[in-house]
């Protein structure tokens, strides 16, 4: 396994996708046999929208961390601020974030939604599935208007060195 065993699940329409972390017990990246605890990172985002040769959000900047006893935490509220402060955001949109967040824990709560169902986390590729690649016409495929092929390498670096519980 490469990285530190996450599943990342992106309900269609809803503010949020859900990265499950698994970690050994001294916090390490955990391999299959290792994984001795877990958490349910929440990344408020855009709902995703889907262009013919990619899929599309942004970041809301605010997060929940929820630990395995459903215990949680409300990740980057001060980052949420300063977005508002330098303009990035609305008091009206960061309200709506707030809401997401709390809606995201209710769904939590009720293990209602199928992105928070607990067999996720016991959930691992079947060992024969190849590691998928892009086709190569993909490198010329253009980003969202905002965005820059180092806006891009930069979030999915800050992404997979990112740890939920830091």
């Amino acid at each position: 396994m490469v990285g530190p065993g996450i599943l990342r699940l992106a309900p269609t329409g809803k503010p949020w996708s859900v990265w499950i972390f698994h970690w050994t017990a001294d916090g390490g990246a955990a391999e299959p046999d290792e994984r001795v605890r877990h958490s349910w990172y929440v990344n408020l985002e855009a709902p995703l929208r889907f262009g013919p040769d990619a899929v599309y959000s942004t970041d809301r900047v605010l997060d929940v961390v929820i630990g395995p006893e459903g215990q949680h935490r409300i990740k980057d509220a001060d980052k949420l601020e300063q977005a508002v402060l330098q303009g990035r955001f609305g008091a009206t949109q960061a309200d709506r974030i707030r809401a997401d967040a709390t809606a995201a824990l209710a769904d939590f709560a009720t293990g209602d939604a199928w992105e928070f169902d607990r067999r996720w986390v016991d959930w691992l590729p079947d060992p024969s599935w190849p590691v998928p690649t892009l086709p190569d016409e993909w490198a010329g495929v253009p980003l969202a208007p905002e965005l820059t092929r180092d806006d891009v390498s930069g979030a999915v670096v800050r992404r997979e060195t990112h740890r939920p519980d830091a």
